[in-house]
C-alpha cells in the first residue's frame, strides 16, 4: 500500500512538473511575442487611459473603482495589493482583480468604435463581474475561474470593437462566453448560439437560468436535455406558479412530459420522482406510485429494487432518497439500544437482504455497532441460498467497497466471504483493490474504503493476497504507461 501511495505521489508530481514546464514556456512565448508587438497596439488594446473619462461615465467608472478596491481591501489595507496568508491567491487577486481590472475599464474607454451608451453598458457589465468574484470567498479555488471570465470579457469587448465577434464565438462557445453574455445584447443570434452550445453540453448550469431565456425558442431543447440530467429541477419548476411552470409543460420531449405527470397528479411529486423511470416507461401509474409512496417499508423496498433492476432515470435522486429513508430506519434501532432485540429490530423484520445492504452502506456515518450486527446476522439469513458474490453481483456492485470496508470494520467480513467457494472469493477481493484509477478524479471514496478496510483486515492470507494483487495492478499500469 505504501508503494502504490508513493508510486502515484511520484507520477503526479513528475506529471506537475512536465505541466508546470510547459505553461511556463508557452507563457515565455507570449511574453516575448507580445513585447514583439508593443507598438503595434491599437488604442482599445492599450492599458491606460489615452483620453480623460468624460465626466457623463465617470460615475460608472466610479463604481468600478469601488469593487476593486473592495477586493483591495480584503487583507485590511487599501494599497494596490492584496496579502493574505496564501501567497498564490495574494499574487493572482491582486494582478488579475486590482490591477487588471482598471485595465480592462481602460481598453473600454479607449475604444474609438464604441458609442457612449455602449461603453455604460461595458462598464456595467464589468461592475457586475466583479462584484460577482467580490461575492464569493476569496480561495485558490477561484482564481482559474477568475482569471478565465476576466480575459473572456476583454477578449470579448476586443471583438466588439474589430467587429470580429461571429468569429470570437464561433471559437468561444462555453462557459466563460456564457457568463459575459450581456456584452451581445446586440448580436441575438451569436448569443442565442452560446446559450444552445452550452445547453448542450451543461444543461444542468443552464436550466438554473431559464428565467433568462424562457422565452426563447431555444429554452426547449434545454429543458428536454436538462430533464435527463436534472429531472428535480424542471419539477420544481413544473410545480411553481411563476410563468416557468407554462415553459415547461409547453415542452413536447417525453421525459419532459412524465415530470408534469408527476407534478400534476402526484400528491408527494418529490417522493414519486425516484420512479420517472416507471413513469415514462408507461410501467407504473402515477397512482400506483402514489400507494407505495404512501407506506415508508413498501416505499423503501420499492426504491431498493430500482438499484436491482440498475435503473438509470432519475438515478441520483433515487440514491438520494434511498439513503434518507434507509437512514430513518437505522436511526430508529439505534435510539432504541437500550431495549431487547425484539422491540429493537422489529421495524427491520420485513426487510430483505438487498434492502438491509443498502441500510447498512447508506447509514456508515451513524450506524451503531450492535445495530450493525443485528443488521449484518440478519441481511445472511435473508440471503441464503445466495453467497456473497452473487448478493453483490445482483446489486451491480453498487458501493461493495464500502460495504467490504464496513465489514473488516466491524469484524465480518470473514463470515461474510465464507459464503463464496475460493475462486468467486478471489475474483471479488481482486475487485476490491483494482481499476481505482478508472474513477472520477475528485471522487476517492473507493480508494478511502480499500485503505480503511486495510487497516481492519485481520485475516494474514487475505492481507498477502491484497497486497500481493495492488503489487501486480501497480506493475500493470507501469507497464502500461512505459514508453
Amino acid at each position: 500500500m505504501q508503494q502504490y501511495s508513493k508510486l502515484t505521489y511520484f507520477l503526479s508530481v513528475i506529471l506537475l512538473l512536465a505541466f508546470v514546464t510547459d505553461a511556463q514556456a508557452q507563457r515565455r512565448h507570449k511574453r516575448k511575442k507580445a513585447k514583439s508587438k508593443t507598438t503595434q497596439l491599437l488604442p482599445h488594446q492599450r492599458d491606460s487611459l489615452l483620453q480623460p473619462i468624460p465626466i457623463n461615465r465617470q460615475a460608472f467608472t466610479d463604481k468600478i473603482e469601488h469593487q476593486v478596491n473592495i477586493t483591495d481591501r480584503k487583507d485590511g489595507v487599501l494599497d494596490q495589493k492584496v496579502e493574505v496568508d496564501d501567497k498564490a491567491v495574494s499574487a493572482a487577486y491582486t494582478q488579475i482583480i486590482v490591477l487588471g481590472v482598471p485595465k480592462v475599464m481602460h481598453h473600454i474607454e479607449n475604444m474609438q468604435l464604441a458609442t457612449h451608451g455602449s461603453k455604460i453598458a461595458y462598464h456595467r457589465a464589468l461592475e457586475e463581474l466583479v462584484k460577482s468574484i467580490n461575492s464569493r470567498p476569496m480561495s485558490s479555488a477561484e482564481i482559474t475561474n477568475m482569471r478565465r471570465q476576466l480575459r473572456s470579457f476583454d477578449e470579448l469587448i476586443n471583438a466588439l470593437e474589430t467587429q470580429s465577434v461571429e468569429k470570437y464565438v464561433n471559437q468561444h462557445l462555453n462557459i466563460y462566453t456564457l457568463n459575459n453574455s450581456e456584452l451581445l445584447r446586440d448580436y441575438p443570434e451569436q448569443k442565442a448560439q452560446v446559450f444552445i452550445a452550452v445547453g448542450k453540453e451543461k444543461p444542468e448550469v443552464m436550466i438554473r437560468r431559464l428565467p433568462e431565456f424562457a422565452k426563447e425558442s431555444y429554452a426547449d431543447p434545454i429543458v428536454a436535455s436538462a430533464a435527463k440530467v436534472v429531472p428535480g429541477t424542471i419539477l420544481t419548476y413544473a410545480t411553481s406558479t411563476s410563468y416557468l411552470n407554462s415553459v415547461v409543460r409547453r415542452n413536447k420531449d417525453p421525459l419532459v412530459q412524465a415530470i408534469v405527470r408527476i407534478a400534476s397528479e402526484s400528491r408527494s411529486p418529490l417522493k414519486a420522482l425516484p420512479f420517472l423511470g416507471d413513469i415514462f416507461h408507461k410501467r407504473k401509474s402515477v397512482k400506483e406510485i402514489d400507494a407505495i409512496t404512501n407506506n415508508p417499508v413498501e416505499y423503501y423496498k420499492a426504491l431498493v429494487q430500482l438499484k436491482v433492476q440498475n435503473e438509470t432515470i432519475a438515478s441520483d435522486y433515487i440514491d438520494k432518497e434511498l439513503n434518507h429513508r434507509g437512514l430513518q430506519f437505522v436511526r430508529k434501532v439505534n435510539e432504541l439500544h437500550d431495549y431487547g432485540a425484539s422491540v429493537r429490530f422489529k421495524s427491520l423484520h420485513p426487510f430483505g437482504a438487498e434492502d438491509l445492504y443498502y441500510m447498512i452502506i447508506g447509514s456508515q456515518d451513524e450506524i451503531y455497532t450492535s445495530s450493525f450486527t443485528w443488521m449484518f446476522g440478519r441481511m445472511m439469513e435473508k440471503m441464503n441460498p445466495m453467497s456473497g458474490d452473487q448478493l453483490i453481483n445482483k446489486l451491480h456492485k453498487d458501493h461493495f467497497r464500502t460495504f467490504i470496508r464496513m465489514c473488516a470494520g466491524y469484524n465480518r467480513l470473514a463470515g461474510f466471504l465464507s459464503t463464496m467457494d475460493l475462486e468467486q472469493k478471489e475474483i471479488l477481493m481482486k475487485e476490491f483493490v483494482a481499476g481505482l484509477e478508472q474513477g472520477l478524479q475528485d471522487d476517492l471514496t473507493d480508494a478511502v474504503d480499500v485503505a480503511d478496510a486495510f487497516g481492519s483486515i485481520n485475516d494474514v492470507s487475505l492481507i498477502n493476497f491484497l497486497k500481493k494483487e495492488v503489487k501486480n495492478h501497480l506493475t500493470k499500469m507501469s507497464n502500461i504507461n512505459s514508453p
